[in-house]
């Protein structure tokens, strides 16, 4: 949880240097992917970027995504299909 920490809140000196650098986008991917150091880029609207990351070996997976601009809410107009309609309301 440090990792993703660091990433929203990228501490002082050359880590946090570095931290925001692998953020920065450097090429563009299949729409709407982008790419930045390690990271695939997908802007979700209405939350804006979202960074993710995914990894295997050795029988075991792993998954890592975050929002670095906070999100306030979700209003019901945002929500899949079929989430409303657990919610009954869809």
């Amino acid at each position: 949880m440090q990792l993703v920490q660091w990433q929203l809140e990228p501490p002082e000196g050359l880590l946090g240097e570095a931290i925001r650098e692998s953020q920065r986008i450097r090429a563009n991917g299949p729409a709407p992917v982008r790419m930045a150091l390690g990271w695939h880029v997908v802007e979700m609207r209405p939350v804006g970027p979202v960074y993710l990351h995914t990894g295997a070996t050795g029988g075991s997976r792993s998954f890592v995504s975050f929002a670095p601009e906070p999100v306030a809410r979700l209003e019901e107009e945002h929500l899949p299909g079929r989430v409303a309609r657990r919610r009954g309301r869809g």
